[in-house]
């Protein structure tokens, strides 16, 4: 499968915007996205790496390789690596430097229960809430998504359904916290786990169309069957690469985007 970014070293200062198809009329007041500071990319890259494979459960990381890597100093390596100690992801050994956690097939089911209830609740909300305006951006948004073969496309078509759902079906400071735990989950789904991108578009054709439909709790189920697909596929490739630890090894998350 190809990638769903360029090959190489992430650029330090890169966001990763909302992208919404929108008529000039139906934009909303959205503040722009906060710049990232360097240790947050470092951290979204060092993600990126254990997901991958590069750091193996129980593994070193390298913090001096990481820095010349992205060309930057060890501050924000270790900057990142505080944000990926807080959420469970490597654990800090005094002298000895930062580890990777093993994930466990019960933490990657678990997350994506947890997110398969947040975005069900945001699905129905949304069903619940349809007008002319946001059943012709969903109208738009099948179109495109139907269209493309293209798997960095389709991950970023299924980010702006989100987006959308997240803009209709929930209050601004509800969305503001999804967003946020959604920044927590890794990005490159689709290149580490086979089927992932064929999984994201059928599901998502099929939630626009219960949203469309106005069928709020098709729209719920649909969303929490996707989760658990995205759980199921990820657990057979971790299990295949010999990637998942023991049940309580992990205090972590594999969390499905």
């Amino acid at each position: 499968m190809s990638s769903s970014r360029p090959a190489g070293v992430p650029v330090l200062d890169t966001d990763r915007p909302t992208v919404t198809a929108m008529t000039d009329g139906d934009a909303p007041d959205i503040p722009a996205p906060k710049r990232k500071g360097s240790g947050e990319v470092v951290a979204d890259h060092l993600r990126r790496e254990i997901f991958a494979g590069r750091f193996k459960p129980n593994a070193k990381i390298p913090q001096e390789e990481v820095a010349r890597e992205l060309g930057v100093s060890r501050i924000p390596v270790r900057e990142g690596l505080v944000i990926l100690e807080r959420e469970g992801r490597v654990r800090m050994e005094l002298h000895r430097g930062a580890f990777v956690i093993p994930m466990d097939e019960a933490s990657i089911r678990d997350n994506a229960e947890i997110f398969g209830m947040l975005y069900a609740f945001v699905a129905k909300r949304a069903a619940e809430r349809v007008s002319p305006a946001f059943l012709g951006r969903l109208a738009d948004l099948a179109s495109r998504l139907r269209e493309s073969d293209d798997p960095a496309t389709i991950y970023r078509l299924s980010e702006e359904y989100l987006d959308l759902v997240l803009e209709v079906g929930a209050a601004p400071r509800t969305a503001h916290v999804v967003r946020r735990m959604r920044s927590l989950a890794v990005d490159n789904l689709p290149d580490v786990v086979p089927g992932t991108i064929d999984a994201i578009k059928t599901g998502t054709l099929a939630l626009i169309e219960a949203i469309r439909d106005g069928s709020p709790d098709r729209a719920a189920e649909l969303q929490m069957v996707q989760q658990r697909e995205g759980a199921d596929l990820v657990v057979a490739e971790f299990r295949r690469r010999g990637m998942l630890g023991d049940e309580g090894d992990d205090v972590g998350s594999g969390a499905v985007p």
